[in-house]
């Protein structure tokens, strides 16, 4: 009975090489890695000589696996410094570096005719300098302030005297409504 998987994998670049790891659980006799073709379809080829293919399922990688060796390619982006390869087995994992012919260039994806990654784009950094600039800021002025008057108009005498004492005192950096809290309080020190 034939079956096929895809090892799963993971790949990160550097402006100078790419990392490829496969995730095959096999002792470094059974894996051997190599570089077939030739520019502008170099491929990176893992062969698996043991009982079955190991790993998750992935996407992109060609891998078919029977109750024999096993075979998975994955046809580079870009071009590769095949010389430059550096391939270590671990126990869960193959990792495999290699130097692109063009340093400097960034590929989009690991393989050709793969689908892109999504791309999350970052939120624009706030420039908190400019937060006095913004157009917005007398509007949200006068809607803390008519919040304030509208609690200090529905406050009883004690929290009226809290707001005042706490607000006056601490050179408007506090503000508290409890009277039992504020009446002992010296905010004068606080600042």
């Amino acid at each position: 009975q034939k079956m096929s998987t895809v090892p799963g994998h993971t790949w990160f670049q550097t402006p100078d090489g790419i990392e490829v790891n496969v995730m095959v659980k096999r002792r470094p006799d059974q894996i051997s890695v190599e570089v077939a073709g030739t520019d502008p379809s170099p491929r990176i080829v893992v062969r698996v000589h043991a009982e079955s293919c190991a790993g998750e399922a992935g996407a992109g990688a060609a891998c078919t696996c029977d109750s024999g060796p096993a075979t998975c390619s994955y046809e580079l982006w870009g071009s590769v410094v095949p010389s430059s390869m550096k391939v270590e087995v671990l126990s869960c994992k193959v990792e495999i570096k290699l130097a692109k012919r063009q340093a400097g260039e960034m590929w989009p994806r690991l393989e050709k005719g793969a689908e892109p990654p999504a791309v999350v784009k970052p939120k624009p950094a706030k420039n908190w300098d400019k937060i006095e600039d913004d157009e917005d800021h007398d509007e949200q002025g006068k809607d803390a302030m008519g919040f304030f008057q509208h609690l200090f108009a529905g406050a009883d005498d004690d929290t009226r005297r809290a707001m005042m004492k706490s607000y006056v005192e601490s050179n408007g950096t506090s503000l508290s409504t409890n009277w039992d809290e504020v009446k002992s309080k010296d905010f004068s020190k606080e600042s």
